[in-house]
């Protein structure tokens, strides 16, 4: 045979002809044969030649076998002193396999049993440097996360071919790029002692205060019982959030489908994650009551305003009628409003919070999407007990907030008009929007609906009713694959894995104009392929 199998060991790929000789997932032998050392990488080497009539693996044994004898040698390990016909192997001097080749299991004859070489390294602590891929056991708060499958498709988008709508960051043009770099240079030259030393957790004391007063002027900040903390984003106020109010098995509520990075936050703290389904004007209220008369429920999060992912707005009668269930059966609501600045159409609904006069509402913003997402700068607004809560635990996770970010929000707000600022944001993505909505109208097939958000960063589709998760999925793998249109499975916003959904996710915020019209005339025609006109 031209393969060698020991089982339960060690598998050889590599033909017996070949000069080098491949022991997958322990080591491989990169010299060849006719070298006079042999080098088994990151566990020892042979500097016995092969004249020699012994060779020696430093430490471990040796073999007294001479060459003349009739053998197989590999390289460095054993000898095989029976013919390859044999189902019976033999290593000379050192022990037999009783067992033959197609048993699962090896018998070293008063030693030990093999059912497995990984068994036996982790029971014996066993670590070869540069050998052996170490089996970790990972905590159970993360062993069962998986990496998004937005990450896995934009793997793809790595080749520059790639026109990708599946992005969920602001517009490149949108960014105040000069405006930042001139407030960057003056804080470096008037306070780069501030910007470059550590600060308290709460946040950079100048901007929680501005951030106060913009949003008691919203009607969001109480100061009676109100406090705001600075976080690194709005994710982690959201995730601190969770940790400071949920034990594990508590039920936190959810929109289904709902902001992916939320949902691992959520998930990595053994919640009782539970979703209510999204309609096109905000939750099913009925399914929330249903869910909270249940018990047990400590936290609802909701995306009021141009929801991630679908770009659907809460009603202002759903957000009463969700505040007032909450307060009846006593859960905190989490208001996450990431996009609520950029409204482009329609008109403005006031935040659950504004309702708020007990402090049941938390409240987290960002700056990500009006100023820069690579600053990392977002707050919670919530009452101060809970606040307290927050701080503590963020002190944990990073101290605070890079201060030169914090100092940076801090002189656009006080130098620049923000509502000025707010009012380019919005000519730019109500151009954007209505040209990827106008492009889909032209070129989709008819039988997929689409949401038409009035702001926010994004747009819904779903595909003909019959059409399976999988089939999804198909859609968005050949769109990226064979076509170089990278979108976002639907799927990757579900509660649960096993939940059915037949939507995908378009970014119009990221691309130019040219990559809007191109991409969406080619998914549009991918789509008349699949679907019929």
């Amino acid at each position: 045979m031209e393969q060698l199998f020991v089982p339960g060991i060690f598998s050889f790929a590599e033909s017996w002809s070949r000069k080098q000789l491949f022991v997958p997932g322990i080591f491989s032998f990169a010299e060849s044969w006719s070298r006079e050392q042999l080098f088994v990488p990151g566990i020892f080497s042979f500097a016995e030649s092969r004249s020699r009539e012994q060779l020696f693996v430093p430490g471990i044994f040796s073999f007294a076998e001479s060459w003349s004898r009739e053998q197989l040698f590999v390289p460095g390990i054993i000898s095989f002193a029976e013919s390859r016909s044999r189902e019976q192997l033999f290593v000379p001097g050192i022990f037999s396999f009783a067992e033959s080749r197609s048993r699962k299991q090896l018998f070293v004859p008063g030693i030990f049993t093999f059912s497995g070489i990984c068994d036996i390294i982790n029971r014996l602590d066993i670590i070869l440097k540069g050998s052996i891929t170490m089996q970790f056991k990972f905590s159970e708060k993360v062993a069962y996360l998986q990496a998004s499958q937005i990450r896995e498709i934009l793997k793809y988008s790595a080749d520059p071919e790639v026109i990708s709508l599946a992005a969920g960051s602001p517009a490149p043009e949108a960014l105040p790029a000069k405006e930042l770099e001139e407030l960057s240079k003056q804080i470096l030259e008037e306070e780069p002692g501030i910007a470059f030393q550590y600060g308290v957790t709460e946040g950079y004391t100048p901007l929680r205060d501005e951030v106060k007063k913009i949003l008691q002027k919203r009607g969001i900040f109480n100061p009676e019982y109100d406090d705001v903390v600075i976080t690194s984003g709005a994710q982690q106020a959201n995730e601190l959030s969770a940790k400071v109010l949920c034990n594990e098995g508590d039920t936190l509520i959810v929109e289904n489908p709902c902001f992916i990075g939320s949902l691992n936050a959520f998930k990595s703290y053994h919640v009782d994650l539970q979703g209510v389904t999204l309609e096109e004007d905000g939750i099913n209220i009925a399914e929330l009551e249903e869910k909270l008369k249940a018990g047990g429920v400590k936290l609802v999060y909701l995306i009021p305003n141009f929801q991630n992912p679908t770009g659907n707005t809460m009603s202002r009668e759903k957000r009463k009628q969700a505040f007032d269930l909450c307060g009846k059966y006593g859960a905190v609501i989490l208001e996450d409003n990431p996009y609520g600045d950029l409204r482009f159409a329609g008109e403005d609904i006031e935040c659950i919070k504004e309702y708020d006069t007990e402090g049941r509402v938390i409240y987290s913003g960002t700056f990500s999407k009006i100023l820069s997402p690579g600053i990392r700068v977002g707050y919670v607004c919530a009452h101060k007990d809970i606040i307290q809560k927050i701080v503590v635990c963020k002190q944990v996770a990073d101290v605070h907030t890079t201060m030169w970010s914090q100092m940076l929000c801090y002189r656009f707000l006080k130098k620049y008009d923000l509502d000025e600022h707010l009012r380019k944001l919005r000519r730019v993505y109500e151009h954007k929007t209505g040209l990827m909505l106008s492009e889909i109208e032209k070129n989709f097939s008819s039988k997929i609906t689409y949401t038409k958000p009035q702001g926010g960063l994004f747009i819904w589709c779903t595909l003909p009713e019959g059409v399976s998760t999988k089939q999804m999925i198909d859609f968005c793998t050949v769109a990226v694959r064979d076509y170089k249109v990278a979108i976002v499975p639907g799927s990757a916003f579900s509660i649960k894995d096993t939940d059915e959904c037949r939507s995908f996710r378009l970014n119009f915020s990221t691309p130019t104009d040219e990559k809007i019209v191109r991409g969406i005339e080619i998914l549009g025609k991918l789509s008349k392929e699949m679907f019929g006109d």
